[in-house]
């Protein structure tokens, strides 16, 4: 089994030491949802992708993140989704009551057997385009392409 990591750090380490900020919040979501949508469109079963913090290694800001894929893993996917909401709200900037609204209304979501990972991959998406506004202090409509931009970054 091999991934290429060089340079990057296990998600819990950053999370022992950082509060997450909502863009890094969002980042990781993203990249997980994407993860085990893009493993289906591979034929790939998404059963075998460890989205546990420790298996999850992301570049020092978290805008990049790398995954585990391991045959035979079967764990199960919507689970472990549930579990790292669980570890991220855990650990985010709790001053950011967008924030923190956003991941219990995910949380709502993912507790939820059958829950659709392309929806919620969608609710990160619009979220992103949320902060990203705040950030830049634009109106929603004018970051279509800013926001097209960051998530093909995150592929």
């Amino acid at each position: 089994l091999y991934n290429k990591i060089n340079g990057k750090k296990s998600l819990k380490d950053y999370m022992q030491a950082n509060f997450l900020t909502a863009k890094q919040t969002l980042s990781v979501m993203g990249a997980a949802c994407n993860a085990v949508v893009e493993a289906e469109e591979y034929m790939l079963d998404p059963d075998n992708l460890m989205l546990k913090p420790e298996y999850i290694f992301c570049s020092v800001g978290l805008e990049e993140c790398r995954f585990v894929y391991a045959p035979g893993a079967h764990m199960n996917v919507k689970k472990q989704v549930r579990h790292l909401s669980e570890e991220i709200i855990r650990r985010i900037d709790h001053s950011d009551g967008k924030l923190v609204d956003f991941m219990y209304g995910v949380y709502e979501t993912v507790v939820m057997d059958n829950f659709d990972m392309e929806k919620l991959r969608e609710d990160v998406c619009e979220m992103q385009k949320q902060v990203l506004c705040r950030e830049k202090k634009l109106p929603l409509e004018n970051t279509a392409r800013s926001v097209e931009t960051v998530m093909s970054m995150m592929h």
